[in-house]
């Protein structure tokens, strides 16, 4: 399987571990940033997934606060992981 799917596979794995950051052994073992930035980025350059980067404390403006070393995937929208997961519709309905 391609590293690109690997990834895309492994968000909602990942979510659901609530995790405080994304974990690359999750996706393969013994799986480093290197071997996976490269499909990350195809993801995020698709505008398919979200990265969002974990902060050391809330203060204005966030982006001072980033800890660059830890982030979380998210997919675009929650129907595509609903659709991953094989989530009955009435679960993935809001409101």
């Amino acid at each position: 399987m391609g590293r690109i799917h690997q990834v895309w596979n492994s968000i909602p794995q990942q979510l659901a571990k609530r995790n405080s950051r994304f974990i690359y052994g999750d996706i393969q073992k013994g799986a480093r940033a290197r071997d996976f930035e490269m499909a990350i980025e195809w993801l995020l350059d698709a505008g398919i997934i979200y990265k969002v980067p974990r902060v050391r404390k809330a203060g204005i403006p966030l982006k001072f606060y980033e800890d660059v070393s830890a982030f979380k995937l998210y997919l675009l929208d929650h129907g595509l992981m609903g659709a991953m997961v094989d989530a009955p519709i009435a679960e993935s309905r809001t409101g």
